[in-house]
């Protein structure tokens, strides 16, 4: 009985609780402020319901900062969080302190057959001069002395790399995961890689050019030869001169040492001496060799043969030991033919030019140290994202923060609700509504509106108490409801007023932009600030460059049908030609051709290395900015790219000059001999030729080989015999000079464009069709280089008419990846923002007020007491003239 008889008087408690409470005796006044009561409270707490469910059940991303985190605390929170920041403290590393690397060579190169003992064992000083070309015993030794140098400086190669390697810098502003750190390194690691082997393949591929391109003689004579004619033995009857060798194949072609560097032929061991030959003709068909070497070659260059061959025959100890007897050598020494286990990452039939392109590496063993890179990073703090749901204290807060401004717009708002929806229940009942509150009736005019509106406000009292209800206290209470409003009203007024007009500057943050959206910020405001996860990006990512070439290589004047075609004429013409000839300048467009395929190589290689240069931004670059850099970088790449072949063009002319090589275009030198009945000496003498300028007393300059580089003269066509040449033709803007790469340089295509008639008139004047057989150059293409620009400055611009440039800022976009953009702008708030702040402070100011005011008012009075009392003895006209005085009337007011 006890719980019902509690039920029962807390409902009619609830029932009766009146929270606007005017103590009127009026009937329906009571009862339309319980239901204003039910409606409030109704309201009141569904707020507090739906603030509290969104607040606890709405998931906030919350971050988290982790003070000086070890390497084992990192990884740990880096399994749970892979989106963890961590900021380093030094944003370069020394790749040299976190990865090592080692390469493992090919076993030729630590072998026995690259070493002084089986190089001495394979010359005979009596024999190996006077052994037939093509024998394997007349150029193994130069070969496997060549073998030994490229494996010497494949290992220089590498180790100078690694030094270069490890002094370069990993830059990241953030800690690398270990998955990105191996990912960055494995690709830093491959470009080195790639940059090594390449670079070290282009500076061999020129030194080949250069000495094929001259035409140098080896002075074992597998590229000319020699010749010294005689019809009775010891007696000398012409002048000595030099040969080409030719290579004939067994499909009866021939090779021609001038025209093709890789003419070869397999390598044996033969019955014949060289002096058993026809005048340097190489015939694998009519010279058999007794027994072939599997997988070896020889040639014109040594070099050359060298690279087409492979090393089969040494894995090999059956046929290994046949060679040797061969050889016959006065060693007794043994040696170890290589194991087939040691070399997987090659076939035993790899010729030597991919090992060599390769390094002789057959593998690379590296360790990456992300420990140290972590203390070399040293990352003060850490931080991760985590969704949490609103912590107590949050909830707590919001609740109180919104709970002071709601409940006073309701304790307003509501009774006017209910009074609104009771008066249109009863407008059909009229007698029902003859006696309306004061407080909540609705004006029927305006006039009556204000009417009601000052009746509400003068007899509005929110102060009431049970405890003090005489009439006074009724009063004072009214009198403190109305200072409470008005100083409610002014402060919601100047809090308004205040955050609406004030200016102030905001920072607005943007989660994971999208490019659409940065590009339009970037488009309304300069203050935009978008952090990039990653500093650096290489080139490769963000820039596509493609040169267009000059025309001349890939026309006809650098294929085997011009170049061969003019050895052919050379060598069938009826008439001995000078050696001065144009018809003898092929070996002068292969170099041609060299320098083009040179070009093409070393611009791809400083592409490549141009790819992996990094574009470091700690923060993303506008449009605008980004295409300054990298037009600025790339204008700087094109200055820069051709250096690297122009430098060591220079030094290995200056090389071959200065050692006075022998070039067998015989341009640079001539024989002279002397002969008895016994015997016929030659001796070699540096080449004169006569300048083609004339000096002011009529005599023509003389210059020598041996001390002018640039010595010679405007190639021409010759006739007659030794001793009466005449100039038949001379050939415009080409050279001849003491090596075909000096008379290439200076030179100039004006003779080869279309409308020249330059190839016609060396057609006519000598009747081979070689002249009209090819296309000339198209004058009326367009070009950035004049017809009489010469291949120096040709070869300076790597031969590159134009460049096609394309910038990606999409892809710096995505490499940047920036988390966040953030921008300030200056802006008043809106009327939500108002209203919201607003509200909860008048929540926190109608407290304080409802606390104050009373006592304020309360104080006020006890003055006036005490002015009205320090005048009571006053005379009667002092009383009257109290009447007018201001504080007694406000007291009189106050008082009654």
């Amino acid at each position: 009985m006890g719980m019902i008889n509690f039920a029962r008087c807390l409902l009619h408690k609830s029932m009766e609780y009146n929270v606007f409470d005017t103590n009127s005796n009026n009937e329906s006044t009571v009862h339309i402020q319980r239901w204003s009561t039910r409606l409030y409270i109704l309201a009141l707490g569904l707020a507090i319901i739906i603030l509290l469910s969104c607040t606890t059940s709405q998931l906030s991303l919350n971050q988290t900062e982790i003070e000086n985190p070890s390497l084992s605390i990192y990884l740990d929170l880096y399994k749970q969080h892979k989106n963890i920041n961590c900021l380093c403290t030094k944003i370069s590393s020394l790749y040299k302190d976190i990865v090592q690397l080692s390469a493992s060579y090919h076993q030729i190169c630590s072998s026995e057959f690259v070493s002084e003992k089986w190089i001495n064992a394979l010359f005979d000083p009596n024999q190996t001069s006077s052994r037939y070309a093509a024998d394997f015993r007349a150029t193994a030794s130069s070969q496997f002395q060549i073998l030994q140098a490229l494996c010497q400086l494949s290992i220089s190669a590498v180790e100078n790399g690694l030094e270069t390697f490890y002094n370069t810098e990993l830059i990241s502003g953030q800690l690398l995961s270990k998955d990105l750190f191996e990912a960055e390194l494995e690709a830093s690691i491959l470009a080195f890689q790639k940059i090594t082997a390449s670079t070290f393949w282009q500076d061999l591929t020129l030194v080949r050019s250069l000495i094929f391109g001259n035409q140098l003689m080896p002075a074992i004579e597998t590229a000319f030869t020699i010749i010294v004619r005689s019809d009775i033995p010891g007696v000398i009857r012409s002048q000595p001169g030099v040969n080409i060798n030719i290579f004939r194949q067994f499909n009866g072609s021939d090779c021609m040492c001038t025209d093709f560097a890789s003419c070869n032929m397999p390598a044996g061991f033969y019955d014949i001496e060289t002096f058993d030959t026809s005048c340097g003709i190489f015939d694998e068909v009519q010279l058999p060799a007794r027994e072939y070497i599997t997988g070896w070659y020889t040639g014109c260059w040594p070099s050359e043969t060298l690279l087409l061959s492979t090393l089969e025959i040494f894995y090999n100890q059956t046929a290994w030991n046949n060679i040797f007897a061969y050889i016959n050598s006065s060693t007794t020494v043994a040696f170890t033919v290589l194991d087939e286990s040691q070399d997987s990452n090659f076939s035993q039939s790899t010729n030597i030019e991919v090992l060599t392109r390769q390094l002789f590496i057959k593998s690379w063993t590296k360790e990456l140290n992300y420990t140290s890179y972590f203390d070399q990073c040293q990352p003060k703090n850490c931080v991760f994202d985590i969704n949490q749901r609103a912590s107590s204290l949050y909830i707590i807060t919001s609740l109180l923060g919104l709970y002071g401004g709601l409940s006073i717009t309701l304790l307003f708002v509501t009774p006017h609700i209910v009074t609104f929806i009771m008066k249109k229940s009863r407008t059909r009942q009229a007698d029902q509504i003859a006696q309306q509150p004061d407080t909540v009736e609705l004006p029927r005019s305006h006039r009556e509106s204000i009417k009601k509106l000052w009746e509400l406000f003068v007899n509005l009292n929110i102060f009431k108490s049970q405890t003090k209800n005489t009439v006074a206290d009724r009063k004072h209470q009214k009198w403190s409801t109305r200072l409470y409003i008005i100083l409610l009203a002014l402060a919601t007024l100047f809090l308004s007023l205040y955050t609406w007009l004030i200016i102030h500057s905001q920072t607005i943050e943007i989660k994971n932009p999208s490019l659409l959206r940065v590009t339009y910020l970037q488009s309304i405001t300069t203050e935009l600030e978008c952090p990039c996860t990653k500093l650096s990006v290489s080139y490769e990512d963000l820039i596509d460059l493609q040169p267009d070439y000059h025309q001349v290589c890939s026309s006809d004047f650098v294929t085997p049908k011009w170049i061969a075609g003019l050895g052919k004429v050379a060598s069938l013409s009826i008439e001995s030609l000078y050696y001065a000839d144009f018809r003898y300048s092929g070996p002068i467009f292969q170099l041609l051709k060299s320098m083009c395929d040179l070009a093409n190589d070393t611009l791809n290689n400083a592409l490549f290395v141009f790819g992996q240069t990094k574009l470091v931004s700690a923060a993303l670059l506008e449009p605008n900015l980004f295409a300054e850099q990298l037009e600025s970088a790339i204008a700087q790449f094109k200055l820069t790219a051709p250096n690297s072949l122009l430098r060591l063009l220079q030094l290995t002319r200056n090389i071959t000059y200065m050692n006075q090589f022998l070039s067998g275009s015989y341009a640079n030198f001539y024989i002279q001999y002397s002969s008895v009945q016994e015997y016929a000496q030659i001796n070699t003498t540096l080449g004169i030729y006569g300048s083609s300028s004339t000096l002011p007393n009529g005599t023509t300059q003389s210059c020598s080989c041996a001390n002018d580089i640039q010595c010679g003269r405007m190639a021409a066509l010759y006739t007659g015999p030794s001793g009466a040449r005449v100039i038949i033709f001379i050939v415009p803007g080409f050279y001849s000079r003491c090596y075909p790469v000096e008379s290439l340089l200076p030179s100039t295509l004006e003779c080869f464009y279309s409308n020249h008639s330059c190839l016609d008139m060396m057609y006519n004047v000598t009747n081979d069709s070689i002249f009209i057989q090819v296309t000339p150059l198209d004058a009326s293409k367009p070009s950035r280089f004049m017809i009489n620009t010469t291949i120096n400055e040709l070869l300076g611009e790597l031969f590159i008419e134009s460049w096609s440039t394309t910038l990606s800022y999409p892809s710096y976009f995505a490499q940047c990846q920036p988390a966040y953009c953030s921008y300030i702008v200056n802006t008043q708030k809106n009327a939500l923002e108002v209203f919201t702040i607003v509200a909860g402070l008048i929540g926190g100011l109608s407290v304080a007020f409802r606390i104050m005011v009373p006592y304020v008012v309360l104080g006020f009075i006890k003055l006036l007491e005490q002015y009205h009392s320090s005048h009571d003895n006053s005379t009667l006209e002092q009383r009257k003239y109290a009447k007018n005085n201001t504080l007694v009337n406000l007291y009189e007011e106050f008082r009654y």
